[in-house]
């Protein structure tokens, strides 16, 4: 009977440091695998569909310094 009073304060000491656990990033979102085993270690909004430019421009880059390495 004693426990009940104290139950809350448990209860938000858990999450405080369940919060205080997670990184501080700036992205949107992320996603951290495992590759061993796949498993996700961490995910930030995993679902959030995110445009593809930068995406985009990273290929682009990568095709032009692919086509000077050929070249020359």
């Amino acid at each position: 009977m004693l426990a009940v009073p104290f139950a809350p304060q448990a209860v938000a000491k858990t999450a405080a440091t369940t919060a205080a656990s997670q990184p501080e990033i700036a992205s949107g979102s992320a996603m951290i695998v495992d590759l061993n085993t796949h498993k996700v270690i961490y995910s930030n909004h995993p679902d959030l569909v995110r445009p593809i430019a930068s995406i985009t421009k990273l290929m682009t880059a990568m095709v032009v310094l692919d086509a000077r390495l050929a070249a020359g």
